[in-house]
């Protein structure tokens, strides 16, 4: 009977890891953070502008966080860097 040996197809991924749960926290919150802005603006109420600000300030957490959390874990790649505009080789 033959074994089963798994391929890794993409041997330069890697998996799904916290930095990257961090990265799409802040994807799915985005569109939710849009549509607060607006029924904030047809309807404002302190309830609306909450919401706002702390949708806000959740997004721009993930955002900051997720380059360092990658980088402490050692889990950072290439695409990361790139798209991390405050990583060390960041020339801006």
């Amino acid at each position: 009977m033959a074994t089963r040996h798994s391929v890794n197809v993409f041997p330069d991924r890697r998996p799904f890891n916290f930095a990257h749960a961090l990265t799409a926290l802040r994807l799915l919150l985005t569109p939710l953070f849009v549509y607060a802005v607006d029924t904030g603006w047809r309807r404002p109420s302190v309830g609306n502008a909450g919401l706002v600000a702390g949708l806000f300030v959740l997004i721009c957490a993930t955002d900051y966080y997720d380059g360092p959390v990658a980088r402490t874990l050692g889990l950072s790649s290439e695409r990361g860097k790139r798209t991390d505009a405050v990583h060390p080789g960041h020339r801006g």
